[in-house]
C-alpha cells in the first residue's frame, strides 16, 4: 500500500510516496532532499527529525540526548501513513572559487585560428572537411558527426555580403585548435570556456573568456552526487551496485552531467552569450571515472587501481 509522507526542509514543504514499510533513505535519496553519507545505515549521519519510535540501531548510534530531541535516522525510519519529518537545516554552502581573481598562466587547450578558403568550384573538389583543414593549417581534426553535418551549409551559407565572407569570395572563420588538430569551426570572434572543478562535496564553474583573458561569471553548487553518499568509497558502493544490475542509466554519471550541464546554461544566461568553444573538467580520480562513466570499483579497494589516469 503506498503511503504519503510530508517532508519540511530549507522553509519548503514536499509531499512523497511511498510504499509503507520502506526505509525513508532510499526515498529521500531519489528525491535530492538527503545526503546519506553511508547509506547502509552504519554511520548515523542521515538524521531527519520525525516523531517516531527510535529503534534499537538509532538508540546505538544517536544517544538518549540527541533522541530526545527528535532526531532520527532515515535509513532506520520506514514510512507510515501521515509521517511528517523534517530535514536539519545544513550549513551555508562555501563553495572556493576566490581563484577567479587570482593571477594564473593563462594556456587555453583551444585555441582559435583565423581562416580564408575559396568556396568550392569544378576546379577545386576537395571535400569540404579537408578544405577546412587545409585553411586552418591543421594536421588532422576530431570533429564530431553533428558538427561534420553543420560544416557544408556553414560554408555555403557564407556570401560575399554577409556570413562569414570576406568580400572577395571567400569564406572565412576560426578554426578552433587543439594542437595541430582542429576540433571545432565558428564564425564568431567571440571565445569563452567553462571551467568546472568537481569536488566530492562541492561543484565550482568559471565561465572564461578567453579572448580578453578574464572571468565573466562563477557559480558554486553542492555537487549533485551527495544524495548517493557524502564521501567517495559510498558513491563507489552505489556505482558498483549500478554496475551489477544496470537498471536504467548510471544515476551517479546522469547526476553530475545534469547538474554541469544546468551549471553551464545558468552562466551562458547570466553572461548574455550564447556558447563556450570548450569545457575543462577536473576532480579526484573517483569524480572523473563517475562523470565519465567509468567502473570506479576497483579504485575503492585494495590496490586501488583506476581505469585510467588519462
Amino acid at each position: 500500500m503506498n503511503v504519503s509522507i510530508t517532508v519540511r526542509h530549507c522553509g519548503e514543504t514536499t509531499t512523497l510516496r511511498a510504499e509503507a514499510g520502506t526505509p525513508l533513505a532510499p526515498l529521500l535519496r531519489e528525491a535530492g532532499l538527503l545526503t546519506l553519507p553511508c547509506g547502509v545505515g552504519k554511520c548515523g549521519k542521515c538524521l531527519i527529525l520525525a516523531a517516531t519510535e527510535p529503534c534499537a540501531e538509532e538508540r546505538a548510534l544517536l544517544g538518549d540526548a540527541a533522541l530526545a530531541s527528535g532526531l532520527r535516522l532515515a535509513c532506520y525510519t520506514r514510512a507510515a501513513e501521515g509521517l511528517d519529518i523534517a530535514l536539519p537545516q545544513a550549513g551555508a554552502l562555501r563553495v572556493l572559487t576566490r581563484f577567479a581573481q587570482s593571477d594564473y598562466p593563462f594556456r587555453p587547450i583551444v585555441e582559435r585560428r583565423s581562416f580564408a578558403m575559396p568556396e568550392p568550384s569544378l576546379d577545386d573538389q576537395r571535400s569540404d572537411l579537408q578544405r577546412l583543414i587545409d585553411a586552418c593549417g591543421a594536421k588532422g581534426h576530431a570533429l564530431g558527426l553533428g558538427q561534420l553535418a553543420a560544416l557544408p551549409a556553414f560554408i555555403r551559407n557564407a556570401r560575399s555580403n554577409g556570413g562569414c565572407g570576406d568580400g572577395h569570395g571567400n569564406v572565412c572563420g576560426f578554426g578552433l585548435m587543439h594542437g595541430e588538430t582542429l576540433v571545432g569551426y565558428t564564425a564568431s570572434d567571440e571565445a569563452y570556456a567553462l571551467i568546472v572543478d568537481i569536488g566530492t562535496t562541492t561543484v565550482a564553474a568559471l565561465l572564461v573568456d578567453t579572448a580578453r583573458r578574464c572571468v565573466v561569471a562563477a557559480r558554486g553548487e553542492h555537487n549533485a552526487q551527495s544524495p548517493y553518499g557524502a564521501d567517495v568509497i559510498s558513491r563507489i558502493r552505489h556505482e558498483t551496485e549500478w554496475e551489477e544490475h544496470r537498471n536504467g542509466p548510471n544515476p551517479l554519471q546522469q547526476a553530475i552531467a545534469k547538474q554541469v550541464s544546468a551549471m553551464l546554461a545558468g552562466l551562458l544566461e547570466q553572461a548574455g552569450i550564447g556558447d563556450v568553444d570548450f569545457l575543462s573538467l577536473t576532480g579526484n580520480t573517483t569524480m572523473m571515472h563517475l562523470l565519465c562513466g567509468l567502473p570506479g570499483e576497483h579504485i575503492g579497494k585494495a590496490p586501488f587501481i583506476p581505469a585510467t589516469l588519462e
